[in-house]
C-alpha cells in the first residue's frame, strides 16, 4: 500500500488557484492494483478510481474520474458535473525482468546476474 499527498498552487493574472490531492494505491498481488485519489481545489473537487490487471503478457485497466462541485458533511458528492471512464489494453514489450520495479533500484542482485 502506498499513500501520497500533493499541494499545487497556480498563479494567474489576478488570482491564485490552490489544490490538494490525496491518493491511496493498494497492490495485494503483483498483477492487481487498485488506486483511489481525491482532489479538492479552488474550483471544486475530483474523485478518481482505477483498477489495473496485468496477468502475464497483457495489461488491462479501467479508470474513472468524477468531477464534483459540492460535498456533504460526510464527504460524499452531492452534485456531480462530469464523469469520465477510460478503458485500456496494453501489451508490454521487452524482457519480463526489465518491466518490474526492481529495475530502477540502485542495486539488485537479480539484475546484476543478467548483465
Amino acid at each position: 500500500m502506498s499513500l501520497g499527498l500533493l499541494y499545487e498552487s497556480r498563479f494567474r493574472a489576478m488570482t491564485t488557484l490552490h489544490a490538494l490531492t490525496a491518493s491511496v494505491n493498494y497492490t495485494p498481488v503483483g498483477w492487481f492494483t487498485l488506486g483511489c485519489g481525491y482532489t479538492q481545489g479552488s474550483t471544486g473537487g475530483s474523485l478518481g478510481l482505477a483498477l489495473n490487471l496485468c496477468p502475464g503478457w497483457i495489461n488491462l485497466f479501467v479508470a474513472t474520474d468524477l468531477l464534483t462541485a459540492r460535498l456533504s458533511p460526510q464527504f460524499f458528492p452531492v452534485r456531480q458535473r462530469t464523469a469520465r471512464v477510460t478503458l485500456g489494453l496494453g501489451i508490454p514489450m521487452g524482457r519480463l525482468g526489465q518491466r518490474h520495479v526492481a529495475a530502477w533500484l540502485p542495486y539488485d542482485r537479480r539484475l546484476a546476474a543478467d548483465r
